[in-house]
């Protein structure tokens, strides 16, 4: 039934010439999806760093990455995940690449595996032709195509129906030991004879003040147009056939570095611009399906130069450019496209169990950082942690009554509270009486009535047991919670 839902999308999308809209985040909470899907937005793109994942080798942290999988199928948004931002464990100084390969793809390919069939596309990297990028190091592109083909295999290797993608380049007409030249790094990338194991190359074409229309020929090719540029780089590679996804482009309305000045435009001219560039896409750059605007982050601070390319201010207001992209046929087609998928989803999905933390991610709640080796680091890393929060998703929550199955260790505390959507459960999570209680997974079933529940996004709070006075000094080892879901 899937799959009809998602033909049924696709022959309204096929209807509308053009890109597929994009939106990149970062670190993107409930309301930036329903914000994205609200709009108009048919894709998310993000970076899902190693080194937040994957803090030590072998220690794995998914519940963000879980969460924001799940949001993004039941809001009915296509995600692209980027893959870097490595851990101090796995960078090699001097070396190029600046990583470990073998580290990198296990990443990747545990990363695909986990999420198959549920996560469109997997960028391999970022722009690596600037030093920043590349871990200080001189650009190479040679060490990327190298670190390309491992995170591409291994991709392909935890989830055949992925596609791959080689990072966006900065655009940039510098060369020395800070960055090299996009076109001289695509050059060398795909030269005659190497071939490719990848499906698409992503571009970031900012438009550094000037209008989409803006030739390719003048402002020394720093453009949106430099499209065109690259378009015939790779036909005269050779490989003229590769798309080119755009995971990041858009203009600024308040750099806060003195120097990047020139590069600012006024809110109405970021309107026009970013429509121009949607309207220019679908026109003249047929092998561009995707088009992503960088980027739709409200919470960033006022003085942090990624804030001046949001569609929404620092303090929630959405700007006009927002306003006219929703306005715009592309959008408006693809917010049809997303209420009919989501009714058909409504219509036809009924799971019997939703997940809320997988059977492999553990949250301690506790006083103490005292720990056996088997049991997780207190939620937040630190303690006391004493209340833990998540969201899950329900299309339709119905009449009856629900069940929260959740399974426990190491519960000393009576009373520990459990509240959904503020509403607070009547029972309680048991103390556990197996013994050894510190080693022991116990399986505990609460009943939800189906009033605490609500269509679309659902708070599950857990608390600590409240202290009585005479213990409110005492420490406790808390509680360890895994694989939660709600069941019919």
């Amino acid at each position: 039934m899937a799959g009809v839902v998602a033909a049924l999308s696709a022959m309204l999308w096929v209807t509308t010439a053009g890109p597929v809209p994009a939106v990149h985040t970062i670190s993107a909470d409930d309301a930036v999806l329903q914000q994205a899907a609200r709009s108009g937005f048919r894709t998310i793109v993000q970076l899902l760093e190693w080194r937040q994942v994957e803090p030590v080798p072998g220690e794995y942290y998914w519940e963000y990455a879980d969460w924001l999988v799940r949001a993004c199928e039941h809001y009915g948004l296509n995600l692209v995940l980027r893959l870097d931002h490595p851990p101090e464990w796995a960078v090699r100084t001097g070396h190029s690449p600046p990583v470990q390969l073998e580290a990198y793809a296990a990443y990747v390919q545990r990363v695909s595996a986990r999420y198959r069939g549920r996560v469109q596309a997997y960028i391999i990297w970022n722009e690596p032709n600037l030093a920043a990028e590349w871990n200080g190091q001189q650009p190479d592109p040679a060490g990327y195509r190298a670190l390309l083909e491992a995170g591409a295999g291994a991709a392909r290797q935890g989830d055949p129906g992925a596609l791959v993608i080689a990072a966006g380049l900065a655009p940039t007409n510098q060369s020395d030991p800070q960055a090299m030249s996009d076109l001289d790094f695509l050059q060398a990338l795909y030269a005659p004879g190497q071939g490719t194991t990848w499906d698409a190359q992503a571009v970031h074409p900012y438009g550094f003040a000037q209008p989409p229309i803006a030739p390719a020929s003048e402002h020394h090719g720093l453009v949106f147009s430099r499209l065109h540029t690259w378009q015939q780089l790779l036909r005269e590679q050779g490989v003229a056939a590769m798309p080119l996804w755009v995971t990041e482009f858009g203009w600024t309305v308040g750099p806060t570095d003195p120097a990047d000045t020139w590069q600012m435009v006024t809110l109405s001219d970021q309107a026009d611009y970013l429509a121009g560039a949607f309207a220019l896409t679908a026109r003249a750059y047929p092998r561009v399906p995707l088009l992503t605007v960088w980027n739709l982050a409200p919470h960033l601070a006022p003085h942090d130069p990624m804030s001046g390319f949001s569609l929404i201010d620092p303090d929630g207001t959405v700007r006009p450019a927002l306003d006219v992209l929703e306005d715009t046929r592309l959008l408006r087609r693809s917010r049809a496209a997303n209420a009919l998928r989501a009714m058909l989803r409504r219509l036809t999905y009924r799971p019997e169990s939703v997940e809320a933390l997988a059977a492999d991610v553990i949250v301690r709640l506790s006083d103490t950082d005292i720990a056996y080796p088997h049991w997780a680091k207190p939620h937040g890393g630190t303690a006391p942690a004493r209340t833990w929060e998540t969201t899950f998703y329900l299309d339709d929550q119905g009449s009856g009554s629900w069940r929260l199955v959740l399974e426990t260790m190491q519960v000393e505390e009576q009373a520990n509270l459990i509240y959904i959507n503020n509403h607070r459960l009547d029972s309680a999570l048991p103390v556990i009486g197996r013994t050894p209680f510190t080693s022991v997974w116990t399986t505990s079933t609460l009943e939800v009535p189906a009033e605490f529940l609500r269509s679309g996004a659902n708070v599950l709070r857990l608390e600590l047991s409240p202290r009585p006075r005479t213990q409110q000094d005492i420490r406790y080892e808390g509680m360890q919670v895994r694989h939660v879901r709600l069941m019919r």
